[in-house]
């Protein structure tokens, strides 16, 4: 009888998939990738607003005006970003509660 080998957990190679493959609506897809954006969004500003006091030297003329400058750039994109991601998910929870309706007037 042969000794069977204790699994590690280490893959042997590629599985076939062993049930239905996983269908995602557009829709729900969508407003879980704007949620992950939105998340995302603070972390990402927050690393570029510390971009100047990383990088720009504090001795440089002209240096100090440079770096306000870029943080105020940040800031706008951050702001704009931020009202672009807010629309879209409003648009999408219109759009499927808009769906929802026309799927009970059918019923």
């Amino acid at each position: 009888m042969p000794e069977s080998k204790p699994n590690l957990g280490l893959d042997t190679g590629p599985k076939a998939p062993t049930g239905p493959t996983l269908f995602l609506q557009r829709q729900p897809y969508r407003r879980r990738r704007l949620i992950d954006a939105a998340r995302v969004l603070p972390v990402f500003g927050s690393f570029l607003l510390l971009v100047p006091a990383l990088l720009i030297p504090q001795d440089v003329e002209g240096s100090t005006s440079s770096m306000w400058l870029f943080l105020f750039g940040v800031w706008i994109v951050m702001i704009l970003s931020g009202s672009m991601i807010v629309r879209y998910m409003v648009d999408a929870d219109d759009r499927d509660r808009k769906g929802s309706e026309d799927q009970e007037a059918q019923d």
